[in-house]
């Protein structure tokens, strides 16, 4: 019996991970998956707490004029 093995290029998503993994390192962050992930929700959050806040605020100034 003989196999034959290709081997496959890596795909967009796995060049986005390693590209992501390589720069977390350099700038001396190391996260596992869990807190990389964590971090991440994190600052979703923030983000989506600042959009709710410009909101309102805006939403305020229409209803004044």
């Amino acid at each position: 019996m003989s196999y034959h093995f290709t081997k496959k290029r890596p795909s967009k998503i796995f060049k986005i991970e390693k590209f992501n993994r390589q720069m977390l390192n350099k700038n001396g962050l190391i996260f596992t998956n869990e807190a990389f992930f964590q971090a991440e929700t994190l600052t979703s959050l923030a983000w989506k707490h600042s959009l709710e806040v410009l909101f309102t605020y805006f939403s305020g100034i229409k209803a004044c004029k």
